[in-house]
This record gives C-alpha cells, structure tokens and sequence, in this order.
C-alpha cells in the first residue's frame, strides 16, 4: 500500500485508490490518459508502455548519459485507452505533477501507477544517469599521461604512451588485460605493459672476403657479441659501432646496427700510424696488404727502406696514404702489382726504383694514385702534370732536360728536390690550391724565373735559386 500512496498521494488503500474523483485528476495529482500516439502498443487495460526504455515484467529501465540532468516522462510515456497513471518519485510523498525528474549521478527509482475503470497495476521504473570515473595511468617508465574521466560502461580509446626500447603491448587492470570497448565501473589505475624491442646486428668483416652476417637482441637485454672467423693474417681487436667499441653490454641503442671488426695486421709494424717495418710472418709473404686501420690507428704512411730488397715480394696494396718514405719498396725485384685504393700525398726518393713495376712503366709520368712519382726517361719540352695529381714527389725530376712545367689546378705539394738540377727549366705555370713546396724544390734550376706565389704557399728551405 505503500507504493499506492506514493503514486496517488492518498493513504487510504487500494479500495479508496479506485475511488479517487475526477477532481483530484483535473487537478494534476493524477494525469489525464497518455501519449496517443502509442496508445496502440499498450494492449493490457493497466498496462504501460516507455519508449526506449527495457521492460522486465513490472520492471523498466534506461540508462541515460551523465550530460542528462532533467528526464520529461511525458513523450515516451504511453497507456491504454481509457487509462490513466500517476508518477511518484522514490522519496517523494506527492505525484509529479508535469512529468518531469532531476536525475542525479547513478540510480534514480519512479512509480508509475496506472488505473483503467476498477483495474490498477504499479510500476517500477529506473533511470541511471551515467556516472564519471575517474580513470588514471601507471606507465611504469613511460611517457606520463595525465587522468581522465570516463563514462560508466562507455567504450574510450586511452591514449598509447612511449617507452625507450619497448613496444606498448596493452592496459592492465591488475593482472587482467582492460579491455577499453566496455568502459570502466568505478575509479580505476590502468598498468601499462610493455615488450622489449628487438634490434637486427649486422656484423661486417673486411677483411680477407667480405663477410656480412646478422642476429638480433632485445633491448635491455645482455649483449655478447660473437666472434669473427679466425684470421692467420690478421688479429681480431673487436667490434665497434662507428667509432664506439661494442663488447659485452646492457643493450640500450634503439635502433639497428652494423657492428665492424676491427684488425690489427700480422705482417706489419705499424707504430703511430707509419708502418716501420715487417714480422716474421709479413718477410715470408709475397703479397701484402696494407690496411687503412690497424687496430684503431689509421695507418697514413710507410717509413724509410721498410719493404727495401724484399725478393718475395711481389703484389702490395696500399691505402690512401701521406708519404711513402724514402727507398720504402728499393731492390724489390719481384714486385710487379702496386696498388693504391686511395690518395697518395708524396713519396721519397727511389721509392719504387729497382722494382719490376717501375721497370715496367713506359717513359714518362709515372703516377701511383694522385702523386706523380718520377719521369721515367727524359723530356726536353714542357711538361704538364697530369689532372687530379695532388703531390709531385721528392726528386721526380731532379736532373732532367725540361724546360717547363704545368701543374694541374689540383696540385698541393711540390715535394723536396722535386725540379733539383733541372738547368733548362725556366717557366712553371703554379696553381692558386699550391699549399707546400719542399726543400730545395728547384734549387740549381739557374734559368728558372721564380714564378708568383699567393700568400697561402708554405716554403721549404732553399727552394729557388738564390
């Protein structure tokens, strides 16, 4: 009887309920019969029809958006033909008198009781207005997202956070995986998980034939890099990364990588950078490389008489180089393949004489990279450097009959004693890229006019005429 009263406003019973005047209902406490329109899908003569709304027996229920403060009954109410209802809510002791209800934030419970002639049934209706939870992130290392809020059991798409080395993998809500498309039903903390990002080595050997394989590690992971093919001729002195080297780690670059092995020759004394000499192993060789690197030292040169009389010795292959000292390669009779994979800037005297090479050379220019190293025979004329020549080498026509030279707008160093002697010489064309003219360059050159130098050229001892 409870819920009659509710509804109806009186506390007489059910008998009484049936007996309300037209008064009462012209007056507002009970409304007139409902929405016309859908009249048609009410059958029972106490039955009661909502739009929209999900009916279980003498149950209804909606649930509507937290946006939605205000809910007007009356266009999705509907009753049968002659019927009429009354709405109450839970705590109120008087009917609604326009139909309408504040909704707040979760539940809200109405009575609607309808009466049709002596019949008349009551009705449980429930509106939830959506509540807003609170919503925040553990990323547990990652980029920091800030809170948000979040509609009870409303499907959002949380924003996806960065990690260095790691791939988001999903939301955890403990240890179960969130699934974001059915929404949240309370305040809650979303975990972030993560996976390792894993990362493709190349590993690159130059030396010998080239080989070229790779692995993978994952990040943050222990990182032991394997080790190369052994090499009779040259000693492994590790991997490095550019000019990092990369030995046992924690692994924390995040991105592929070629790792390159570095070597140290066998056959070779390289002390600072200038090869001084030969081991016991590079005097039983007939070829012989000359690597770039040696170990984590560029090698820019060749000393004095390092190779001189080495009858073995038949190929040698250089890199780009700062000099090749004095008689480096002297008396090697057998040497018959010189090659220079790169620039050569100057080289001593008879560096090459007495080597089946040279003897080789037809006359004239012989040049070994971009260093013009002698005039094999003679030339009586003018003699024009050949283009991209760098360097002319110590005593390349010491004692020769030319009466001119030409260098290349290329040139860069005149090397010591390089026009020594040459009495018929009495013009050079110089080029403005002229950085160096050694020692005594064109001392005893007595015809030559001195030619005009800019300002940049730096002058060894003696070099004209006095």
């Amino acid at each position: 009887m409870k819920k009659q009263k509710l509804i109806f406003g009186i506390s007489l019973g059910a008998v009484a309920l049936l007996l309300i005047p037209v008064a009462l209902i012209l007056a507002g406490i009970i409304t007139l019969p409902g929405n016309r329109l859908n009249v048609s899908k009410v059958t029972d003569p106490v039955g009661l029809y909502l739009e929209g709304f999900t009916q279980e027996g003498n149950a209804f229920s909606l649930k509507v958006g937290n946006s939605t403060e205000i809910f007007d009954f009356t266009p999705v109410i509907a009753v049968a033909d002659g019927a009429e209802y009354a709405i109450s809510g839970s705590t109120e002791e008087t009917v609604m008198q326009n139909g309408v209800a504040s909704l707040s934030a979760g539940d809200n419970t109405f009575y609607i009781g309808v009466r049709n002639g002596e019949e008349q049934a009551v009705y449980d209706v429930c509106i939830r207005r959506l509540p807003i939870y609170t919503v925040s992130f553990n990323t547990r290392g990652g980029s920091e997202l800030p809170p948000i809020e979040a509609e009870e059991g409303c499907a959002f798409t949380p924003e996806i956070p960065e990690l260095i080395g790691h791939d988001f993998s999903c939301w955890l809500i403990g240890n179960e995986i969130f699934d974001a498309s059915q929404g949240v039903f309370d305040n809650v903390t979303l975990t972030a998980q993560w996976i390792p990002k894993v990362y493709k080595i190349n590993y690159v050997t130059e030396i010998g034939q080239l080989i070229v394989y790779e692995t993978t590690v994952t990040y943050n992971s222990l990182f032991i890099p394997d080790l190369p093919p052994e090499n009779e001729y040259y000693e492994f002195c590790g991997w490095y990364y550019g000019e990092e080297p990369m030995n046992e780690t924690i692994w924390k670059l995040t991105e592929d990588v070629t790792l390159t092995a570095k070597w140290k020759s066998r056959a070779l004394i390289v002390e600072e950078g200038v090869v001084t000499g030969l081991t016991d192993l590079g005097r039983t060789l007939d070829e012989i490389v000359v690597p770039a690197e040696n170990g984590t030292e560029a090698v820019r040169a060749i000393g004095d008489k390092v190779f001189a009389y080495n009858t073995l010795l038949k190929k040698i292959t250089l890199p780009s180089l700062e000099r090749i000292g004095e008689q480096a390669f002297f008396g090697c009779g057998n040497l018959g393949e010189v090659i220079c994979e790169g620039q050569l800037l100057g080289a001593g005297r008879e560096a090459f004489a007495k080597t089946a090479w040279l003897e080789n050379q037809p006359d004239g220019g012989v040049y070994l990279g971009n260093c013009l190293l002698v005039l094999k025979g003679d030339d009586p004329g003018v003699f024009t450097v050949r283009e991209g020549t760098l360097a002319i080498a110590d005593y390349a026509f010491d004692g020769k009959s030319i009466t001119g030279a030409v260098f290349d707008p290329e040139l860069l160093y005149v090397g010591a004693h390089a026009f020594e002697d040459c009495s018929f010489l009495f013009s050079v064309s110089v080029n403005d890229a002229l950085l160096y003219i050694g020692d005594f360059a064109f001392y005893g050159c007595d015809s030559l006019i001195p030619p005009s130098l800019l300002p940049t050229v730096s002058l060894g001892k003696n070099v004209f005429p006095s």
